[in-house]
């Protein structure tokens, strides 16, 4: 049995409620979850199709749904969310935490299987298509994918991380989907909710099918992937009119935290204060965009810059200096704090969205850890810190897009 965590809402006028399942990452599983997400918001049981659906989400004041695999390592969270406004900045008596999870049970336990299914379910794939060719048409997101193809080659299931396996997706049937659907709901699963009446929540949830659902399983301390391939070069040619050059460098797979790994990134790359941008945008002026990001859960430290054809090997050598310069600590301490400065700043506009509660919890439940203190770690860091994690870099995989 489940005991949905509640958290008391001071200063937000919306509820905020998630309910999450937890499943290994497979190919299979990815598709699966990436069609039945779309499924899920064209119609349900009892509103059967998109008009219905939405007429109703107007009704309970503009209520959002939205349901989407998230991959975190080797683990696939299914993220079912509502947000609704809080029934007491409405005079409608009809609206109340009642009506809230009334709407929100309907839309993550009776998914439409029988009205016009095969209808829905050819809505639903056309959908994902239409999701997967659009995000493919970006030359960045097509170097994006191409990388963790290849970093992955010999994983396969993590090869592609947004939308699992497109041809497996098109042949699904309603009744794959139908029993896929009945076993998602009996793994490991948590609610989470952040309202202003915690205890009046907690009593309507204790008489749903949310208080049926197992979280004995749901934490894991320990998410991370395998490590993909490294030291080698791989071009592709798509003939696009920027080129695209993406550098990922595996780290060591012991840290417990993110927050170094941010804070290099944030200083080699992320953002127009940062070594990359200053030197291969500003000064050099080689590339139309340059940023780094550090993927915790794949060990990962990954650069991807836009740029024209003949400035690649000019940009490749003043990107690789950049990180020559943090290895042996050539680089000045005001960039570590303002790279500090900038974490904690985000961090702070973060804090002010209603799901931002929700997420750090769940990472918190995920994971089996405590809620730290961001601003603290960060500020925590040491110039000598961040010089041995770039020292402890790996070589890269290099993927040139042309």
């Amino acid at each position: 049995m489940t005991t949905a965590t509640i958290l008391k809402n001071d200063n937000f006028k919306t509820v905020s409620i998630g309910c999450f399942f937890k499943l290994p990452l497979t190919k299979e599983n990815l598709s699966y979850l990436t069609l039945l997400s779309n499924y899920q918001q064209l119609g349900t049981q009892e509103y059967d199709n998109q008009q219905k659906l939405e007429a109703h989400a107007d009704y309970l004041y503009a209520a959002k749904f939205e349901t989407r695999p998230q991959i975190y390592g080797d683990t696939i969270i299914v993220r079912a969310e509502g947000n609704f406004i809080e029934p007491d900045l409405v005079t409608d008596e009809s609206y109340n935490y009642t009506a809230i999870i009334k709407f929100f049970e309907e839309m993550v336990f009776r998914p439409n299987f029988k009205n016009q299914a095969d209808y829905q379910l050819d809505l639903a794939k056309k959908q994902v298509k239409h999701d997967y060719d659009s995000f493919s048409e970006v030359a960045s997101n097509k170097a994006y994918q191409l990388f963790f193809k290849e970093y992955y080659k010999d994983y396969p299931d993590f090869q592609n991380p947004i939308f699992g396996d497109l041809a497996l997706i098109e042949q699904l049937t309603v009744s794959d989907l139908s029993s896929y659907y009945n076993q998602l709901t009996k793994a490991p699963a948590t609610v989470i909710a952040h309202v202003k009446y915690p205890q009046k929540m907690a009593s309507i949830l204790e008489n749903t099918v949310f208080e049926e659902l197992d979280n004995s399983n749901f934490g894991q301390s320990n998410l991370k992937t395998k490590l993909g391939k490294v030291g080698c070069e791989i071009e592709f040619d798509y003939d696009y009119n920027q080129a695209q050059l993406v550098y990922g460098y595996q780290t060591k797979t012991d840290y417990q935290t993110p927050i170094l790994g941010l804070v290099f990134s944030q200083i080699l790359g992320g953002d127009e204060y940062s070594l990359l941008f200053q030197e291969v945008r500003q000064k050099a002026g080689l590339v139309y965009s340059v940023f780094s990001d550090y993927y915790f859960y794949n060990n990962l430290v990954m650069i991807q810059t836009s740029l024209l054809s003949d400035s690649i090997t000019t940009a490749s050598e003043i990107i690789e200096a950049q990180l020559d310069k943090m290895r042996h600590n050539n680089w000045s301490e005001d960039l570590l704090q303002t790279a500090k400065q900038q974490l904690i700043s985000h961090r702070l506009i973060l804090e002010e969205m209603p799901q931002f509660k929700v997420q750090s919890e769940l990472i918190a439940q995920l994971r089996k850890i405590e809620k730290a203190d961001f601003e603290k770690q960060v500020n925590a860091i040491t110039k000598q810190q961040v010089v041995e994690f770039a020292q402890q870099l790996s070589q890269p995989m290099k993927v040139l897009v042309r």
